[in-house]
């Protein structure tokens, strides 16, 4: 989530309120200036084409699921994980007792 993009959810609201300052949207430097920081991290965006002529028209490199655990950007329920401890996880979470 990005409190720029998002600032309506109940999260900023909550985090709005405990700062004392109004529910509006801001830009990251005036959360930067409410004492905000950035957390280090990875941000990808997904896209499925409807339409498949579509994905010519795409702007940016397409990135393939492989680089990802490569750059270790792998995540799991939002925390930092490699693939092979999300299949462990997804494992053991599906399996009968």
């Amino acid at each position: 989530m990005t409190l720029t993009a998002h600032w309506q959810t109940p999260v900023v609201v909550a985090l709005c309120r405990s700062l004392g300052v109004p529910v509006i949207a801001r830009g990251l430097s005036e959360w930067l200036a409410l004492g905000g920081r950035k957390l280090p991290g990875y941000q990808f965006r997904y896209i499925y084409f409807l339409a498949p002529d579509a994905r010519q028209r795409l702007t940016v490199p397409i990135l393939p699921f492989s680089k990802i655990e490569d750059m270790g950007a792998g995540m799991y329920l939002g925390e930092p994980v490699s693939r092979a401890k999300q299949e462990t996880a997804e494992t053991i979470g599906t399996s009968a007792v």
